[in-house]
């Protein structure tokens, strides 16, 4: 009897084990696709780049809140994430990076945004 709970339990840990590395493998193809390093992924969740990278490589597992988050700034919802449905489809918006930029421009004091909007309109009347 003792066998068989130790067999059970190595299932359970190997399945556990197997699902945080594909978990990890997702975020990673995710992170990617919104253009993001693992550096600014973890600057917009408050986290460490070796931290996420941890969590890629399914060394760490995550929270629940972590996940949240994740799914949040890479605009999904967290069973997509996780691999347990397929992702809804979005009204189409600006690119992630492009986002991202636009919420830069956005922080920065009302001189400098009046300087960057000029340029770009300079940039977009050449094209």
């Amino acid at each position: 009897m003792q066998t068989t709970n130790w067999i059970g339990l190595a299932l359970i840990m190997t399945d556990q084990k197997t699902f945080v590395q594909r978990l990890g493998q997702r975020i990673q193809a995710h992170r990617k696709a919104a253009g993001l390093t693992q550096t600014e992924f973890g600057k917009l969740l408050g986290l460490s780049q070796q931290v996420i990278a941890d969590y890629e490589a399914g060394h760490r597992h995550i929270r629940a809140y972590t996940l949240a988050r994740m799914a949040e700034v890479l605009s999904m919802d967290v069973g997509e994430l996780q691999g347990d449905k397929q992702p809804e489809q979005r009204k189409r918006g600006p690119a992630p990076m492009v986002q991202r930029q636009l919420e830069k421009i956005q922080a920065l004091p009302k001189d400098k945004q009046k300087f960057v909007l000029q340029a770009l309109d300079m940039a977009l009347k050449t094209t």
